[in-house]
């Protein structure tokens, strides 16, 4: 493999693990972008449209043995606003990206119902 090789970005947004949504009350969101020349990438968080005040953790730039980079943001949220169908949306700004690239999961209505005691 080529050190130099430009590697293609890929952004990702994981939804919350189950154990934190039943064992700790919250739902926690985790941002993924891998590709190269992250140093000038940044991800933002929306919750329902909005900024949120609070619950947001930025990891460092990670460097891989194949050329890439990583980086991960994580946003916490209680449980409730989750069940409630809120939209989390994460947002990858990039120099070298002509827009925004935006993913956004939402839970259906009926997951939160399902799940046993």
């Amino acid at each position: 493999e080529c050190p130099s090789h430009t590697q293609p970005l890929g952004v990702y947004l994981l939804p919350p693990a189950l154990q934190d949504l039943w064992f700790q009350d919250k739902a926690t969101f985790t941002c993924f972008v891998v590709g190269s020349d992250l140093q000038d990438a940044h991800l933002s968080w929306e919750v329902a449209g909005k900024v949120p005040k609070g619950g947001m953790e930025k990891g460092p730039l990670e460097q891989h043995s194949n050329g890439s980079q990583s980086q991960h943001s994580r946003l916490a949220l209680p449980r409730s606003l989750w069940n409630a169908g809120t939209s989390v949306t994460c947002t990858l700004n990039h120099s070298s990206l002509p827009s925004q690239k935006l993913m956004a999961l939402r839970e259906p209505g009926e997951a939160g119902s399902q799940v046993g005691r």
